[in-house]
């Protein structure tokens, strides 16, 4: 997904002119790219661009040409009546709390066919999710291991009651123990808290800064060749 930021530096669209008269550097917005999970994988000033290349490129068109998974709706599917979608896209968004526990509530006047469509989706899902996590958690590799933290915290606090969420808990205790998963947890959120920085030479800065504080994490390092790549 590509969420448009509003340009702080700029009321609205204006011309060139105006552009340079209010000393603003470009009249494009500032941009976030979330992914699959609804984290901030990349994020910036939409009119900042590479320099490192024969020919400038924005960020933007970078950071998408890097993305394999734009992913889909979790709960969402194209058969589904209009009163269930609805009722299920809160969910999609992340509103509820409680899933397990809301399923009932969101049985309530749906037709049979509805309300059987629903139980199965939820449970598909559930499973889907608990296949994924022990997967993601056999994995080695940095990335794999931080989304089974996602994935053990979502279902730790959505089906806490249920032997799936059960198994979450253990997978989540397993993982907060691991402290250079913690370190490398740490220094994405520092990492996406960074990118999202509108001003080129102070991204730059920060992530040149943010690499030498994590120099021994993958972030740190990506950290370290985004500020080599951003700087001008």
């Amino acid at each position: 997904m590509l969420a448009r930021l509003e340009n702080p530096e700029l009321p609205e669209r204006q011309p060139a002119t105006c552009l340079a008269a209010r000393g603003a550097d470009s009249e494009f917005f500032n941009y976030a790219i979330v992914d699959p999970l609804g984290k901030i994988s990349g994020s910036g000033s939409a009119g900042g661009r590479y320099s490192d290349g024969k020919v400038p490129e924005y960020d933007v068109a970078r950071e998408l040409a890097s993305v394999q998974d734009f992913g889909k709706f979790r709960f969402l599917k194209p058969e589904m009546s209009a009163d269930l979608k609805e009722r299920l896209w809160l969910v999609e968004l992340g509103a509820s709390k409680a899933l397990n526990k809301d399923l009932k509530k969101m049985e309530k006047g749906l037709t049979t066919e509805d309300r059987d469509l629903l139980r199965k989706t939820v449970q598909d899902f559930v499973a889907d999710e608990v296949k994924s996590l022990d997967e993601l958690n056999k994995s080695d590799d940095v990335n794999d291991k931080l989304a089974a933290l996602d994935k053990a915290m979502f279902l730790n606090s959505q089906f806490a009651s249920t032997a799936e969420g059960k198994r979450a808990k253990e997978v989540l205790a397993e993982l907060n123990g691991d402290k250079t998963l913690k370190q490398e947890a740490l220094a994405k959120k520092q990492y996406e808290k960074t990118m999202r920085i509108a001003d080129q030479d102070k991204r730059a800065k920060a992530l040149d800064l943010l690499g030498k504080k994590f120099a021994n994490t993958q972030f740190g390092k990506q950290a370290s060749e985004a500020a080599q790549a951003t700087a001008r």
